[in-house]
């Protein structure tokens, strides 16, 4: 069985992951930059048209985040949708 590499190892421990920045250096190549995101201890209430949730608890970045790049070298397709 083969192992991960230490990084990607690293980056399969976040709970969430955010993605900060996508980008093409160069033809044919991808880079990520994704940091990590955890619940925050706080509760927040959402309104959503007449309802509200309430109870919930924010997934966001924190000082401690850890940011990770990806990079492909070689030729890779990708989609984004909203």
């Amino acid at each position: 069985m083969e192992t991960l590499p230490k990084n990607l190892a690293e980056l399969d421990t976040c709970h969430s992951l955010f993605l900060r920045e996508i980008g093409e250096p160069r033809q044919n190549s991808l880079r990520l930059l994704v940091e990590e995101a955890f619940v925050l201890p706080h509760e927040v209430t959402i309104k959503f048209g007449n309802s509200e949730i309430s109870g919930g608890h924010p997934v966001e970045p924190t000082e401690d985040s850890r940011l990770f790049e990806i990079t492909w070298h070689n030729y890779v397709a990708y989609n984004v949708a909203n």
